[in-house]
């Protein structure tokens, strides 16, 4: 592949890279553009997408008070008090939940107290905003009391009657890391997803990279104008002078063709800007207007195939990352990094390897697996230690894998959500190959046709059927399984990762994962951005109907004991990035004004959009700590790549799931106070054999004997105890650390919109 290195030139790539195959399974300008920006624009608009949706107040619910969220749990019931110790999991699939608590019971006449295991199911209801569970629809399925034995039918009885309300509300943080110590984190389906090289674009001065979505297509605009239709940029050609323009940051470019070299030109015709206002009420382009004036032209880069940008503030500088053989980038925003074993520079882009012999390339695809054992030793406080959650094996690569996993649900009300499908044209559908579908190619919806008079369609993660390709529609209360079998080679895979799981009379209780935003999960056990696949553009007349990029919008993860698993675009941009995703859920929730660069999309809750039609469960929808709107999503100056949460990370330099920590770290300076305090505080665990244990300081487990309380543990305690503990501990800290944020966590620092 080739690899371009710029300095003040322009260039244009226009070879075809992909082949697809199939396969089994914007617009905020960085003023002055210090070195923190790989300005990387991918342009493109949606036709019939909802106009901009700012942020909004949604319906509070009901206020949670945060002392109520913390373990053990205790409430009073005919004639006993109970404590209940935080849930562990045994599944999570979907919105289905199975688990058990460690119980503790004492009569009221009487200080004695015994322990107990309460296995039970439940349906989920996550709330990522918030960072809320509320489980719903429990199902007490058995209580093991070992001393107690007689008891226990008339304990279950006490347990079903107060434990749905007790532990109706649990801080996703606590269930999402003691979920990854669970044995299902290995579960997690894989994807064969592409991994073609896209063109790597290096550049040393301050440069933007625009994406057309394949050859340019042109329609006619204004007078002599016409516009490239197939890409974001208002991207101009001229009939009378012969030539191309670009509008981008202020400034207008000039080529002699859209392959460049594109140059800064001040002198344009005077009625080019009736050509600007005809392009912008077409609500298809951004004009990538700056908050105050660039002190000095950007490179332009024009790519009609996929490609990414990566940029240094002139030669590069290494510095060593301790204990390997290794040296990152350090004055880039991109995770690159350079092995002196090897003498090979290593670049991760969209959760995916490449390897070169120089930094301009030329650059290779390199299987996950077959990175230099130095890489999973990068120390937790290194700047570039985000890549973790790229290696596999890591504890923050299976985070990441699980974080995946877990759904943002919702309850949509059969009566409020409605649908209304617009073509350009008649409707038109193309066959989805390996299976007997097809989907709708002139829609900005996603319409999938199963039978001649059996339709689906998906927005804004909610399904719905129809009997024709315009309806009339209503919320789905099931999705044909064929649906998916949709395979990753085509542009709608995503969808797949949208989910009814079942209904009331009134409500359809739905979900999606982060795959409905294109997050995949590779073979070799990594998140990664986006199939690989080269999806063709569908231009109906002067609409583009644009389809899922996996580069080019310098995607990147987050992830360290306090913020979790986080995953957004413009990696290490130090403003908004002006490439925003365009298609599917993206376009349909924000148009151009949410600033997809500043949040995290792993906390983002889609299902806000459709306001009254969803119902407010607990804090639903509404951060019940602060009345932060919702769009205030635990967002900072999203850096992925350079270690934004450095300050963060250096109180979390241990490893949660194998123990590699002091016992000690289990009690979480800021957790608050349990009560009452004649219950153990220490950590109380579940085993599945129905025996309970705790943690002791000296590191040690005890079990709970039948006739003696508590004693050294008969059993030899395998790793699950310690990787529980650390789990449960890792929750607290995860979820103080948001709390005391504000409610918006990662310093507290959000974004309402575009600022």
């Amino acid at each position: 592949m080739a690899t371009l290195v710029a300095s003040r030139s322009v260039v244009s790539i226009s070879e075809p890279i992909m082949n697809p195959t199939p396969a089994t399974a914007s617009r905020r300008l960085l003023t002055g553009l210090p070195l923190s920006l790989i300005v990387c624009l991918v342009l493109g608009a949606s036709p019939g997408v909802p106009g901009a949706a700012r942020a909004q107040t949604l319906p509070a619910g009901q206020a949670v008070n945060p002392a109520t969220l913390t373990w053990p749990r205790v409430f009073t019931t005919n004639g006993c008090q109970f404590a209940l110790y935080q849930p562990q999991i045994d599944s999570w699939r979907g919105e289905n939940l199975s688990g058990r608590f460690a119980a503790g019971v004492r009569s009221l006449a009487t200080s004695n107290e015994t322990y107990g295991v309460v296995f039970f199911t439940a349906r989920t209801e996550v709330d990522k905003v918030n960072r809320l569970v509320t489980l719903d629809d429990f199902q007490l399925t058995r209580t093991v009391f070992p001393t107690r034995r007689g008891m226990e039918q008339g304990y279950l009885d006490s347990l079903r009657q107060r434990l749905p309300q007790t532990a109706r509300i649990v801080p996703l943080d606590h269930l999402e890391a003691v979920f990854v110590v669970s044995t299902e984190a290995a579960k997690a389906l894989a994807v064969q997803v592409k991994n073609d090289t896209p063109q790597i674009l290096y550049a040393t001065e301050p440069s933007i990279l625009i994406l057309v979505a394949g050859p340019p297509i042109v329609q006619p605009l204004a007078g002599t104008y016409q516009r490239v239709v197939n890409t974001r940029a208002v991207m101009l050609t001229n009939a009378a002078d012969q030539t191309d323009y670009l509008y981008a940051g202020g400034n207008w470019y000039t080529a002699p063709s859209f392959a460049g070299p594109w140059n800064a030109n001040p002198f344009t015709p005077a009625d080019i800007t009736n050509a600007l206002d005809a392009a912008l009420d077409t609500k298809q382009v951004d004009p990538m207007q700056p908050s105050k004036p660039l002190s000095s032209p950007l490179d332009i880069y024009v790519s009609m195939t996929p490609a990414e940008l990566i940029q240094t503030a002139g030669a590069v500088a290494l510095q060593p990352v301790p204990g390997t053989s290794l040296q990152y980038v350090a004055n880039s925003d991109s995770a690159i990094f350079y092995c002196t074993a090897d003498t090979f520079y290593y670049l991760l882009l969209s959760g995916r390897w490449f390897k070169a012999p120089y930094v301009y390339g030329p650059w290779q695809f390199l299987p996950a697996a077959s990175l230099p054992a130095d890489f999973a030793k990068i120390p937790l406080d290194n700047p570039k230690a985000n890549a973790l959650a790229s290696v596999p094996g890591t504890p923050q690569a299976q985070e990441a894998v699980i974080a995946s996993s877990i759904p943002q649900t919702a309850s949509i009300s059969r009566s409020s959500a409605s649908l209304a499908v617009n073509y350009q044209g008649p409707p038109g559908f193309t066959a989805i190959g390996g299976t007997s579908l097809s989907y709708a190619t002139n829609t900005a919806t996603l319409v999938i046709q199963v039978e001649a008079t059996d339709y689906y369609a998906c927005e804004g993660g909610v399904w719905f059927e129809g009997a024709s390709p315009s309806g009339p529609w209503a919320p789905a209360t099931a999705v044909p399984r064929a649906i998916y079998t949709i395979p990753p080679s085509c542009p709608v895979y995503y969808v797949t990762y949208a989910y009814v799981y079942g209904s009331t009379p009134d409500y359809v209780y739905t979900g999606y994962t982060p795959g409905y935003a294109g997050v995949c999960v590779a073979p070799d056990g990594v998140v990664v951005y986006g199939t690989g696949y080269d999806y063709p553009p569908v231009v109906i007349g002067s609409a583009w109907v644009p389809y899922p990029v996996t580069y080019g919008f310098g995607w990147g993860m987050a992830i360290n004991p306090n913020t979790g698993f986080a995953y957004g675009f413009a990696a290490g941009a130090s403003f908004d990035c002006w490439c925003h995703p365009y298609w599917g859920c993206y376009g349909w929730a924000s148009g151009y004004d949410l600033g997809y660069s500043r949040v995290n999309l792993n906390s983002a809750n889609l299902y806000a959009h459709w306001g009254t039609a969803v119902r407010h469960v607990g804090s639903w929808g509404y951060n019940a700590y602060t009345g932060q709107e919702w769009s205030a999503q635990r967002t900072a100056v999203f850096n992925p790549y350079t270690g934004a949460y450095t300050g963060n990370r250096q109180s979390t330099v241990i490893n949660p799931y194998s123990g590699s920590a002091p016992v000690t770290y289990r009690a979480t300076a800021s957790a608050p106070a349990r009560s009452p305090a004649a219950w153990s505080s220490s950590g109380v665990y579940a085993g599945r054999d129905g025996n309970v244990y705790r943690a002791t300081p000296a590191g040690g487990y005890e079990q709970y004997d039948a006739n003696n309380g508590w004693q050294a543990a008969r059993t030899a305690m395998s790793s699950w105890a310690t990787r529980e503990t650390y789990a449960q501990s890792v929750g607290y800290q995860r979820y103080d650390s948001y709390r005391s944020d504000g409610g918006g966590g990662w310093g507290g620092r959000y974004s309402r919109g575009r600022r």
